[in-house]
């Protein structure tokens, strides 16, 4: 297309999700016209205020066409709203993207039941195994998933596809060059092989807390539905869902394990407004949408609990700051009599299929990226001070402070919490 430099231009005037961008593409059919008289055509005038034509005039072609050079060298492909390619349900919503960057490949996926699936970047057990379980069968019976790349559930999600041997794409809150979160790197490779990496912003865009919010609308957005796994009032992927009501999705939420839970208030929250459907199982979900996608799907592999030869030959890629201390059934495979039994803690039954050891994504070398704080806990533990208020006592941290900073260092793999509540370092001193 060789109108997409103009495209590109525009995009670059506005923040990401504004609704001036669709709203000038659909009242100029040609952007290169519109570009070459904004200053002086009246219907413009009718349009914009003196602030969006401020806009338009700060930026240069010229930035847009070192974003097309940039593009070719890192094998991004750019694709516009008046593209083939470009998604039907992300074209729909009120504030679409007019330029999608793109590692890997969306094409064809209208004709597929496409699935968003969120969840927090600090999840429970039971969330972490659901998810991961939930994703795979989605994925194995013919679905699309759909996830933020971020750490945490995200990760579970695509990675349930990907053992699926199924389709999955990111949606990013960055450039599509910028390597965030770090962590994943080795999964967001594993993802452009089986679908792809999708983002409105241009290479070089570091994420940032309103990007993360405009993302949000895309991942729900490009999708017939989203599947909330576990969110408190304050989650992003409470967000998404918000987006995906907005946008007539459908909504599906995982019941939460216990109602007094905090982390799962904002599902429990949607579930009293009505505003979301019961996310029982994944043969529950796509038998939702059986009449319109039923020749895309295999529903009885939804529900078997037997893996292929194939799904069983898939390697996952490493990643290194995400816990599951209950392997996800995809995941689990023969007891290893070899393995190194855990300290003060107690041998998972290997015939309890619902038990098993922590799935293999394992931190292997000392903390690195500690904070202050987080390593005075690091040592308190190391030093066998391992409940929340011995490490208080050891460190003249507050409680609160603590509880938080040991969340994060569960999720980032350098401690876990064992059935007493205390605490223990996954590294050797």
């Amino acid at each position: 297309m060789n109108d997409i430099i103009y495209y590109i231009w525009l995009s670059l005037c506005f923040p990401a999700g504004s609704y001036k961008l669709i709203e000038i593409v659909n009242e100029f059919d040609n952007l290169q016209v519109f570009y070459e008289n904004y200053n002086k055509d009246k219907n413009v005038f009718q349009l914009l205020d003196d602030k969006d034509i401020e806009r338009l005039n700060s930026v240069s072609l010229e930035k847009a066409e070192r974003i097309i050079e940039k593009c070719k060298t890192e094998n991004a492909a750019i694709i516009t709203i008046k593209d083939a390619d470009y998604p039907d349900n992300l074209r729909n919503i009120p504030n679409p993207p007019i330029v999608l960057y793109i590692k890997g490949s969306i094409k064809g996926l209208d004709d597929e039941l496409t699935l968003t699936m969120v969840g927090t970047r600090r999840p429970s057990e039971y969330s972490n195994s659901v998810t991961g379980n939930m994703a795979f069968q989605l994925a194995r019976a013919g679905a699309v998933i759909v996830s933020g790349c971020a750490e945490g559930l995200d990760t579970l999600a695509h990675l349930g596809a990907l053992k699926a041997n199924g389709m999955t794409v990111g949606i990013l809150a960055c450039g599509i060059d910028v390597d965030y979160p770090k962590s994943n790197n080795k999964l967001k490779e594993a993802i452009i092989q089986k679908g792809a990496l999708v983002t409105e912003l241009p290479p070089g865009i570091k994420s940032g807390r309103g990007y993360f919010h405009a993302r949000n609308r895309i991942m729900s957005g490009i999708s017939t539905a989203t599947i909330v796994t576990q969110a408190s009032i304050e989650s992003g992927a409470l967000i998404t869902a918000r987006h995906a009501i907005e946008q007539g999705r459908d909504v599906f939420c995982v019941p939460p394990h216990d109602i007094y839970d905090a982390d799962y208030k904002g599902i429990s929250d949607l579930y009293s407004q009505g505003a979301c459907y019961m996310a029982v199982s994944a043969k529950y979900i796509l038998d939702t949408y059986s009449e319109p996608w039923g020749h895309k799907l295999n529903l009885e592999l939804a529900t078997s609990t037997k893996m292929t030869e194939k799904e069983k030959s898939v390697t996952l890629p490493e990643i290194r700051k995400i816990i599951v201390a209950k392997r996800p059934k995809w995941e689990e495979t023969e007891p290893n009599t070899e393995r190194k039994k855990p300290k003060n803690t107690t041998a998972p039954d290997s015939t309890d299929k619902n038990v098993s050891e922590p799935i293999s994504i394992k931190t292997v070398e000392k903390p690195s990226g500690l904070n202050d704080s987080q390593q005075d806990i690091w040592k308190a533990i190391s030093k066998n001070n391992t409940h929340p208020n011995d490490i208080a006592a050891a460190t003249n941290l507050d409680i609160r402070q603590i509880a938080t900073e040991l969340s994060m260092m569960e999720i980032m793999g350098y401690i876990k919490k064992n059935n007493t509540g205390r605490y223990q370092l996954t590294v050797d001193n």
